[in-house]
């Protein structure tokens, strides 16, 4: 029962975490999609990425991203992203498949049980002749997106158990608040956050969200140093919302942080949690 919020915020932490696991989902639904897309495409390269592998998926809304790299010669050069999604998704055509608002990199492959598949396609850059990046497609712009998802995977991993635990609380808050901004950038405010993260959840909440809007605040280059921004896809009016939001949530939590240390129970704390995080953190008294 949550009546402190050191319990409060271990409870939330099993509430949005997967307690199964999921390897083979993953390599059954990997698999189908080599074998689809390969009746069609010459596949260079496959490899899982995301919040699956990281740690930081979230209950509910775990999906399994894997990213397709194709022959540029045959499938891309000359092509615009868009054209390139539906070469990829007519492939899929048999399997019920959809292009979401909130992933513009992917194509979903939908299953009646989750995970579901997002499959990434994506063609290799060379440097002279070595291998430098991967180019992603982004369907809202239009682009190509210079990206090396492994290098961004293996530096996730390096995480504490603590700070992978703070990377799903702060995805819950912008699950709850409009989702506004996308797992990528979020991860990037978390790798680009130096304090070493413990159990006191209810400190570091405060410290991450105004680390959050000192790196929204300016437009946040992408750190694998190819010249992308990973806050590219905000518009001003977006940015802005998303600041707004984040000031009023610093207020929330700093009050309530600083509530925990009066002589009175933690209930009022507790509340003012449950207003910023939503219904799958623990009421007062309850699990």
């Amino acid at each position: 029962m949550a009546y402190t919020v050191e319990d409060s915020f271990t409870q939330f932490i099993k509430n949005i975490s997967i307690s199964c696991d999921l390897s083979d989902a993953v390599e059954t639904r990997t698999n189908l999609a080599i074998d689809l897309l390969s009746k069609k495409f010459d596949i260079l390269e496959i490899f899982p990425t995301g919040s699956l592998l990281t740690y930081t998926t979230l209950k509910k809304y775990t999906t399994i991203d894997i990213v397709v790299v194709l022959h540029y010669s045959k499938y891309i050069k000359n092509k615009e992203p868009i054209d390139l999604f539906r070469i990829v998704k007519k492939t899929l055509s048999a399997y019920n498949t959809k292009i979401t608002k909130k992933n513009k990199h992917a194509i979903t492959l939908i299953f009646k049980k989750a995970p579901h598949v997002n499959i990434i396609p994506a063609s290799r850059v060379l440097d002279g002749d070595k291998f430098s990046h991967y180019n992603i497609p982004s369907i809202d712009k239009d682009i190509w997106i210079a990206s090396n998802p492994k290098i961004h995977t293996q530096n996730m991993r390096e995480f504490n158990i603590y700070k992978s635990k703070l990377v799903q609380i702060i995805k819950e808050w912008n699950l709850n608040n409009s989702s506004y901004l996308s797992s990528f950038h979020i991860d990037n405010i978390a790798l680009s956050y130096e304090e070493e993260v413990n159990s006191d959840f209810s400190w570091h909440v405060c410290k991450f969200f105004k680390h959050m809007y000192d790196k929204i605040e300016k437009k946040f280059p992408n750190p694998n140093g190819l010249g992308s921004f990973v806050d590219d896809y905000l518009d001003n009016y977006t940015r802005e919302e998303v600041l707004k939001l984040i000031d009023e949530t610093i207020t929330l939590t700093y009050d309530a942080w600083y509530e925990i240390y009066s002589d009175k129970s933690h209930k009022l704390s507790i509340e003012t949690y449950c207003e910023c995080f939503g219904e799958r953190f623990p009421k007062y008294g309850k699990s």
